[in-house]
This record gives C-alpha cells, sequence and structure tokens, in this order.
C-alpha cells in the first residue's frame, strides 16, 4: 500500500466477528464451553486491528491467542452460571484507535428435560 491508501484504510473501522462452530454468535445461541468461541479483528493487513477488551457480564475475560494477531479463543475455564444468559462484549481497535463493538447474549450449558410420560403402576 501506498501512504495515502494505507491511511484511507486505516481510517475505516476494523472488521469484528464473533464465531462459534464457524458461524456468527447469534442471540441466545447455546454455548457449552466457552473455548467454542472466536473472537477475531482484522482490517485488510496482518497486525493492523486487534482485539482490545472481551467482557461476559460486565467481567474481563483473559484471552487465549492462537498463531496470528486478532484471532483469539476464549479460555477454557469459567464461573458462569449454567442454564443462563449471558451478555458477551466485544472491543476491536486499529492502528488509529478506529473502535468496533460486538455485543449479544448467549445462553450458557442450556439443560433441561420434558417428561413425555409418566405411568403410574
Amino acid at each position: 500500500y501506498t501512504e495515502p491508501e494505507s491511511k484511507l484504510m486505516l481510517s475505516d473501522n476494523p472488521t469484528l466477528m464473533v464465531l462459534k462452530d464457524g458461524q456468527v454468535l447469534t442471540k441466545r445461541a447455546p454455548v457449552y464451553f466457552l473455548n467454542e468461541i472466536i473472537v477475531a479483528a482484522f482490517q485488510g493487513q496482518a497486525g493492523v486491528a486487534d482485539i482490545k477488551s472481551v467482557t461476559i457480564d460486565n467481567k474481563v475475560v483473559s484471552l487465549t491467542p492462537t498463531n496470528y494477531r486478532g484471532i483469539y479463543y476464549l479460555p477454557v475455564g469459567d464461573d458462569l452460571a449454567v442454564n443462563s444468559d449471558h451478555e458477551i462484549t466485544v472491543v476491536a481497535e486499529n492502528l488509529y484507535g478506529k473502535n468496533v463493538n460486538f455485543s449479544t447474549v448467549f445462553t450458557y450449558q442450556p439443560t433441561g428435560f420434558t417428561l413425555k410420560n409418566l405411568e403410574k403402576n
């Protein structure tokens, strides 16, 4: 890139994706293990954008890095209440300080059952 092209590219917001099983994490999606979730920030070239922060229910989450800057897994362990909804918020930032946010609610380890037929002797 030439200098003007790179400045123009960096004047845009970075692209932010929150993925589970290769698909964008949707509202109230079931999540059984946090490390199923990948957060990724990118903007044209490697290293231009990165994840600034990830919170779940307003608590900061430490990320597990991959081999690529800007792509992380959520950690394996957690202290989230099961069978409950939790809010995840992710912030990505590029080299010029442009931010983009993503926020949604997911259901952590949904469990439940229904009785179809109850017989008495």
